[in-house]
């Protein structure tokens, strides 16, 4: 992939142990080369532990000098961020 940007937009309401798998899955099918990851999550209404490790795996993925971007975040998802220290590694948009 040539592009250094991707955009991602989830679908799946709950970002839990049934989902991450999936989004883990095309995450590593899609991020050769990308250096910059925004994931819009207007859907998303919860996050698990498993859903931030997908997020988290992304980013060491890309490597060092990379982001990974959370758009459109809910309450409920950033007090999730926030109490695991999450909301300090990524770059979040409410």
């Amino acid at each position: 992939m040539d592009n250094e940007e991707l955009t991602l937009i989830l679908s799946e309401r709950r970002l839990d142990a049934d989902a991450a798998p999936r989004l883990d899955a095309e995450l590593k099918r899609n991020l050769d080369g990308v250096k910059r990851l925004t994931v819009d999550m207007s859907a998303v209404i919860y996050i698990s532990s498993a859903g931030l490790r997908a997020l988290l795996s992304a980013q060491h993925t890309m490597g060092e000098g990379s982001s990974v971007t959370l758009r459109n975040v809910c309450g409920d998802v950033m007090h999730t961020l926030e109490i695991t220290g999450f909301a300090e590694i990524f770059t979040v948009q409410q």
